[in-house]
């Protein structure tokens, strides 16, 4: 319901409304939905109303508002939707003239969200509010005393009331807001004091008051004149204990508690660094690097000497893919606090995921001559080896870590990694399940044993192992809806979303049609490439870019389908095509002649990329096979690259739009030879001969020792044992052979 509108009657009730509240120019922050400017003509005071809204800009900060610019300022049910509510707050308090006065509404935690929060009724709302509790079941709660009490001595609370009066407490619960009359929120009006009221110490005097001079001259008494302002007695002290039990909840995991509690102290004291700091730490943890950024800024320039504040923002810039200056930042930290661990484990690992493997081995061997038995500083030096494909190496310094201490889960899980590469999976398994045994949480422990175990073909463990995934930082998004887990749908409609790369969206969007057979709506979100491909796929009634799906009743990511479906080695839904209903982009070529559609290079941001790209160049040998002529599919700027000598070779993606486009030109190929990409996953999908290349370390979707693929029934594998032009003249031998059906 239209909240603004729903407070008019109430308001021309009032005098204070009538003939102060709203009176002169006023803006309306987030107004566009329900202005105030509808209903001007009602209140003889109120002038123009400008309305503020999402295309004006950010509501926290309403930058381009000068300070003191309208004699009021409204907001109906704005202030929940922002990130710092404190901030906003003050920005509106900015804004208002002196003398004019702030009105703002907003839900009331018990009468609109009613113990519930994330709130069922409005999932956008970011907190709830109050005027006043000791505790709150919200973990999300904000104190109105508090908060208004941070805007400081020109805050003048001229009124703070709960809209109750037509809130019905004896009904069940429900959005008593969608009823024409129940408001269920809190609205309060503050007038912004003149510096001469603040320096009365909150007395108006009327135009004309003597002066201090005549006052005294008048009654002999001298006035004394008021020090500025200071925090009352003891709120120190308060902020102090607030802060200490924010990093016990922050320590114990808690990480709702501990935001509410250092936005709490922030309240009080907005430029308390260790709780910008912590904060800004919450936030990162939690994902929102763009909140934690301005935060972590601000504790700094505070604080500039506090190394562990720079390490924080180092871990956020790189969050933010902004690498180079994150190790910047650990330099500095570094120059601070020279034996600082942490600064030299992220700067050495960042440094390795750039692949400046010589100075990352720098960095970590440097924090390991300030303190050499650290065992967080050895297992990322062995990480980076790792990272460099110095496995070896890698390994002896996992061991190294184990020597000091056996049960250290993540040398383990680092371990198990390592003997995988080196094809030792008994020991990698030894590995994993010791990590897990160690630390039974151990999310990267689960993720990768989830991989040997599929390797394997053991299925139903493996995928089991594999949801930990979820828990991932990197997979840090929330949805207000459950998650589906395989229960008849009766109607509902479930969103099927994409979580890696394209070539497992692809490969897994086959369960589509296992979903719809529950009862229910299936829709899904991707990536932009491959939208109008999953048009076509059968079982779907909506396919949207990532997170722009809306109205869905449950939602499940698409590799989570296997273990709901139990998929083994003999119940895969491997029926193919499963895209259809596409028309074959004709491609030219000499009559009789094979057509054959290659893809050589992966993305170049994968770990181990290089040992699954290949230059066009190595495949020379099919270039020597008769009456053959070749197609290049590859993308990006390995599709730039020069076939070999003797090739007849076309580039047929060069003006295609996205994987829909490659699928018509892939049609009216003979087969498509590519390295473990999503090109070979589109031509399996579409069933397509295709033949992949893979290294002999490949992917746990190829399992171990096959030439064919339960995933995909046209599909062919060459695996390659260190020596890839042996295997590029298997190939040869092989299209030599090869006849299309």
């Amino acid at each position: 319901m239209k909240e603004c509108s729903k407070s008019i009657a109430r308001r021309q009730s009032d005098p204070n409304f009538l003939n102060r509240y709203f009176s002169g120019d006023g803006i309306d922050i987030g107004g566009a939905p329900d202005p105030l400017s509808l209903y001007r003509e009602l209140f003889p005071r109120m002038g123009a109303v400008r309305i503020w809204d999402l295309s004006d800009g950010d509501a926290e900060a309403m930058d381009g508002v000068d300070d003191a610019t309208y004699d009021f300022v409204h907001s109906s049910h704005c202030l929940e939707h922002l990130h710092d509510p404190g901030l906003g707050l003050a920005n509106w308090f900015r804004i208002l003239k002196p003398g004019g006065y702030l009105i703002v509404t907003v839900p009331d935690e018990d009468l609109y969200e009613q113990g519930v929060f994330p709130s069922s009724f409005n999932s956008d709302h970011k907190w709830t509010f109050t005027i006043f509790k000791q505790e709150s079941w919200s973990a999300h709660s904000r104190n109105l005393l508090v908060m208004l009490s941070a805007l400081g001595p020109a805050a003048d609370i001229q009124k703070l009331e709960l809209l109750s009066a037509s809130f019905r407490y004896e009904l069940p619960r429900f959005d008593q807001t969608l009823t024409p009359i129940a408001e269920a929120g809190i609205e309060f009006v503050i007038r912004k004091r003149p510096d001469a009221e603040i320096e009365y110490g909150g007395r108006r005097p009327p135009d004309g008051a003597m002066s201090r001079e005549q006052f005294t001259q008048l009654t002999g008494i001298k006035l004394p004149r008021p020090a500025a302002p200071v925090p009352p007695e003891g709120q120190a002290v308060v902020a102090r204990e607030i802060l200490q039990a924010a990093m016990a909840a922050h320590r114990a995991g808690a990480l709702d508690v501990a935001e509410t509690k250092y936005r709490s102290v922030l309240d009080m004291s907005p430029d308390h660094a260790d709780a910008l700091h912590l904060l800004g730490t919450v936030l990162h943890q939690r994902g929102d690097n763009r909140g934690a950024k301005p935060l972590i800024e601000k504790a700094i320039a505070a604080n500039p000497g506090a190394a562990s504040y720079l390490n924080s923002y180092g871990l956020v810039l790189r969050a933010l893919n902004q690498s180079s200056d994150a190790c910047q930042v650990w330099a500095k930290a570094l120059k601070i606090s020279p034996g600082y661990l942490d600064a030299h484990n992220n700067l050495g690992m960042t440094l390795a995921e750039m692949k400046q493997f010589d100075n990352a081995e720098t960095v970590l061997r440097a924090g390991l001559a300030e303190t050499p038995d650290s065992a967080m500083l050895r297992t990322s030096l062995g990480r980076a080896l790792l990272l460099k494909d110095d496995v070896d190496r890698a390994v002896a310094e996992f061991q190294s870590v184990l020597d000091m201490d056996p049960a250290h889960a993540n040398a383990l899980n680092n371990l198990g990694v390592a003997l995988n590469l080196m094809d030792d999976r008994v020991g990698a398994r030894s590995a994993f399940e010791r990590a897990l045994a160690a630390d039974p949480d151990h999310v990267d422990a689960h993720f990768n044993y989830s991989h040997l175990l599929l390797t394997e073909g053991e299925f139903e463990e493996g995928w089991r192992h594999f949801e930990w995934r979820l828990r991932r930082r990197d997979y840090g998004r929330k949805f207000d809806v459950p998650q589906w887990d395989g229960e008849p749908l009766d109607g509902r409609t479930v969103l099927l979303w994409s979580e890696q790369g394209l070539g497992d969206a692809v490969q897994f969007i086959r369960y589509a049609p296992l979903v719809a057979a529950r009862g229910g709506t299936v829709i899904a979100e991707c990536r932009k490439p491959v939208i109008r491909l999953f048009e076509h796929v059968a079982g779907l009634s909506g396919v949207f870019e990532n997170r722009e799906a809306r109205d869905y009743d449950l939602h499940v990511p698409m590799m989570s389908l296997p273990r709901i479906f139990e998929s083994d080695l003999d119940s895969i839904p491997a029926s193919i095509p499963y895209v259809e209903g596409l028309d074959p982009t004709p491609v030219a070529a000499t009559e009789g002649a094979l057509k054959i559609g290659l893809a050589w290079a992966g993305n170049p941001g994968y770990s181990r990329d290089k040992h699954r790209t290949r230059a066009l160049a190595e495949f020379a040998p099919l270039a020597a096979v008769a009456n053959v002529e070749f197609f290049g599919l590859q993308t990006g700027p390995a599709g730039k690259q020069e076939p070999p000598p003797g090739m007849v070779f076309t580039d047929v993606v060069q003006d295609v739009l996205d994987f829909h486009d490659t699928a018509r030109v892939m049609l009216d190929l003979d087969l498509v030879i590519s390295v473990d990409t999503a090109m070979a996953h589109l031509a399996g999908a579409l069933g397509l001969p295709v033949w992949v290349l893979l290294y002999k370390a490949s992917d746990w979707r190829w399992l171990l020792d096959r030439d064919e693929s339960p995933w995909y029934p046209t599909m062919r594998l060459f695996r390659c044992e260190d020596d890839w032009p042996a295997l590029f003249e298997d190939v040869a031998a092989a299209l030599r052979q090869f006849r299309p059906a």
